[in-house]
This record gives C-alpha cells, structure tokens and sequence, in this order.
C-alpha cells in the first residue's frame, strides 16, 4: 500500500525537480550572457543551442516521469543533478574561446548519454517489455555522434582550422541534431507507451 503510494508521486517530484533545476541553469544562462557587453555571432549561436538543449532535456526528462511509477533512489537524483551540472558547464563556456565551447558541449553530450541510458534502465524496472535499449538506439547515436563531432570541432578550432563560416555551420548542424533527436525521442515513446 505505502509503495503504491510513493510511486504514484514519482512523476510529481521528477518533474518539479527537473523544473527547478532547469530554470535554475536557463537563469544562469541569461545572467553569463547579460554579463557580456557585445555578444559576437558565436555567443548568440551558443545561447540559442543550449535553450534548444534545456528544452529537450525537460520534454524528455518530463516523458519519462509521466511514463513511469517508481519508488525514487538515490541514483534518481543524480540523474537530475548531472545533467543540471552538465548546462551549468556550458553556460560557463559561452564566453571562453571557441573551443573552449565545443569541448564542453562534448563533455555535455558524455553527460547525456549517461543520463539517458540511466533513464531507460529506470524505465525498464517499470516495463521491461515497453521500455528498452533497443527501441531509442538511434536517439542514442545521435547523442554518441555529438561526443564525436563536438570533441573534432573543439580541436579544429584549437589548431585554428574552423573558419567564422564553418562554426555557423557547425552550429547548423548542432540544431539539426537537437530536432532530431528531441522528434526520434517523442516518437519512439509513443509508440513504446501505446505497445
């Protein structure tokens, strides 16, 4: 009785959690680039990828919540705290050199595909036959694919071998990878949650 109880609050306090903690780091955001007398081109890029990134993470955190009833562990909030921390390293990133940034949106990504390959073993404890690895692989490509390519911009800017041009470019293609992924992720859970 008292486990039912607690479970039926899980998706309530995930989710206020994940709020706060996201308004938290979207404040912080706002606070690093008001900090900023002229934002050149790249911060204005950065500003706008990682509010694309804390909207994503709440869709999906949210998702996840609503999907499930669990008894919290200590490994949950973790969960929550990690990716909190990952958008605290990037907002701090936004005014270091170029690449700086994409050495930090790595280290975002390593984060992500932590988180969400935690999230689905927590989902699966709920329903292995719903919930599986398999199903959001191609979502977690893209998270793998965005260590590997943010880790490459990263050193290419360091040797200084990217071009105003082509960090637009490597911008363009970093929303590309955000819609995706946020559009993969929502269309997987819903065919998980209608199985």
């Amino acid at each position: 009785m008292n486990d039912e109880i607690i479970k039926s609050h899980y998706s309530t306090v995930y989710i206020t959690l994940i709020s706060i903690l996201l308004g938290v780091a979207l404040a912080d955001l706002i606070s690093v680039f008001r900090s900023v007398q002229n934002p050149n081109y790249f911060q204005w890029l950065s500003l706008i990828l990682i509010v694309m990134l804390v909207m994503n993470a709440w869709i999906s955190y949210s998702l996840h919540a609503i999907s499930v009833k669990l008894i919290p562990v200590p490994a949950d909030a973790i969960n929550v705290f990690a990716i909190s921390i990952a958008h605290f390293t990037l907002n701090s990133f936004i005014i270091k050199p170029h690449y700086q940034f994409y050495f930090a949106a790595c280290f975002y990504s390593i984060v992500t595909t932590c988180t969400i390959l935690y999230t689905f073993y927590r989902a699966s404890q709920f329903d292995s036959k719903s919930f599986f690895f398999k199903s959001y692989r191609r979502v977690l490509f893209i998270n793998i694919g965005g260590i590997f390519f943010s880790a490459l911009f990263g050193w290419l800017s360091l040797k200084g071998h990217l071009s105003k041009t082509m960090e637009i470019i490597t911008f363009v293609i970093a929303y590309i990878n955000v819609i995706a992924w946020i559009v993969l992720y929502w269309k997987v859970w819903k065919l998980q949650l209608n199985k």
